[in-house]
């Protein structure tokens, strides 16, 4: 029978079409939950602990293994013994430009701590620390498969650490001269895509302002457990619309303000709900948001109206900002 939940010491597999990447769970951390080691290499058959153990390198990183297991995205395939001191080190972190991906302004993580402590340069041992994030099954991959290490993130001309979509061409209208002259439909792109304002999000926060924190809960569950989100296509347009409300109220709750949020009445939810949302339900609710990114019948629509590009890069934007308030 295979394991629903993971031990430390467990190897698992993820899977991406014929590629097979392999990491392996390692310790828990109070703040950031399991830490896991990736090993850096891909594979088109199933890997063996000793093939595993013969790879020079791998990096660390932040993954919900357990999470993962349970949605059949991870597999456990063996164990093996963790390395000595391999969760005793600090790490860092900061905010990913969404055109270019890169990480300017940096902070380093003692582990342990609420905070952060900016710093202005890393240094070259600071460079191979790392990173304070939560990773994706779809992240794991892409690092893997490009190459991608912590110190590869400090360089300007090495792999970016996330996958960048990209960006939307806008083309001028074509006048013609002989006709009399409109005026030209708005080309920024940025102004049409809205991610929080509809009936659907403006019908979560009010029932979250009437029901609080069980009705966060209640929907996190329902959409989890939604048959949608394993058939082609994703989850219906409604519920990919209330995950996206999910982070904008978390990030409201930590301080952050998501104006477009506001026109549906964010605040009152905000204030029916005692003490902000767990790590743990803003970690679920970002883990959504990346599929509904991926495929959804919202994508669809955004797609049709030819403003994908422009609704992911705001999606990214929004799960980032909800990643950096609630430490996840």
């Amino acid at each position: 029978m295979a394991k629903t939940k993971a031990k430390i010491g467990d190897v698992f597999e993820i899977r991406d079409g014929e590629d097979r990447c392999y990491g392996q769970y390692v310790g828990d951390n109070a703040r950031m939950g399991q830490l896991v080691r990736v090993f850096s290499r891909l594979f088109q058959a199933r890997a063996t602990i000793d093939e595993l153990l013969s790879i020079q390198y791998w990096w660390l990183g932040f993954f919900m293994v357990d999470v993962h297991i349970k949605d059949g995205d991870a597999v456990v395939v063996g164990h093996c013994s963790v390395p000595k001191d391999c969760c005793k080190t600090h790490f860092k972190n900061g905010i990913r430009g969404l055109v270019t991906g890169r990480i300017k302004r940096w902070e380093l993580w003692n582990g342990k701590t609420m905070g952060t402590k900016p710093v202005s340069e890393l240094t070259e041992s600071q460079k191979l620390l790392p990173l304070r994030e939560n990773m994706y099954v779809i992240t794991i991959v892409h690092r893997v498969r490009v190459g991608w290490t912590p110190a590869s993130e400090c360089d300007e001309n090495g792999p970016v650490g996330e996958i960048l979509y990209p960006q939307p061409v806008v083309v001028p209208p074509q006048v013609d001269a002989k006709l009399p002259t409109e005026s030209p439909p708005n080309a920024d792109a940025k102004q049409l895509v809205e991610l929080c304002d509809n009936d659907a999000a403006s019908d979560f926060f009010s029932d979250v302002a009437e029901e609080g924190m069980q009705c966060v809960e209640s929907a996190l569950k329902g959409i989890e457990s939604s048959k949608d989100l394993a058939k082609k296509g994703g989850l219906e347009r409604d519920d990919a619309s209330i995950v996206l409300a999910m982070l904008a109220l978390f990030i409201e709750c930590q301080g952050g303000k998501v104006p477009e949020a506001r026109k549906c009445l964010v605040e009152d939810a905000v204030a029916k709900l005692k003490k902000p949302p767990t790590l743990t339900m803003a970690q679920r609710a970002m883990k959504l948001a990346e599929k509904i990114q991926a495929e959804s019948e919202l994508a669809d629509l955004w797609d049709a109206q030819g403003q994908l590009a422009e609704w992911r890069r705001k999606v990214s934007a929004l799960i980032a900002r909800c990643k950096k308030v609630s430490g996840g």
